[in-house]
């Protein structure tokens, strides 16, 4: 079984009262998001990644992968990359990659580190960090909340 298989068995089971899933084969489409989600009327993706490095520096995005959450984006679309960090037992939730990166080619072309994806502030451009996260066991309902308030 993938590990991504795991975290979805476990998303389902503790979201599924309040989210319609439908669970996508990407094989067939390269960069489409694992999870297509339904929560109040309001759709939104979801892209889950199991991290089993010691540190959250170097979790990486196709070029398939980073060209479709920004695209989805730019037409106000919502997609969040959800990441299970077994080895400090975390789940964190990432914004996509910013929309203003579109353009520039040799990024997209690489596999960049999710933390290398830049996204704009006022103060210009940083690093990406998690929104949202949480230690084990889960916090399934903070997670519904968060992804309904950003809706």
């Amino acid at each position: 079984m993938k590990v991504e298989s795991k975290l979805w068995k476990q998303l389902k089971q503790n979201t599924e009262k309040k989210v319609f899933w439908t669970r996508i084969e990407s094989w067939s489409l390269p960069g489409v998001p694992d999870l297509h989600g339904i929560m109040e009327s309001k759709p939104f993706w979801i892209e889950l990644k199991v991290h089993k490095l010691k540190k959250i520096n170097s979790l990486l995005l196709s070029p398939h992968q980073k060209l479709w959450q920004i695209r989805y984006t730019k037409e106000k679309g919502k997609v969040w990359n959800l990441v299970e960090h077994p080895s400090s037992s975390t789940l964190y939730l990432f914004l996509p990659p910013h929309p203003e990166f579109l353009g520039k080619s040799e990024r997209m072309k690489k596999k960049e580190p999710l933390s290398k994806v830049y996204h704009k502030t006022e103060n210009g451009t940083e690093l990406s960090n998690p929104v949202w996260q949480s230690a084990q066991p889960y916090d399934w309902e903070d997670l519904l909340e968060f992804l309904k308030k950003s809706l």
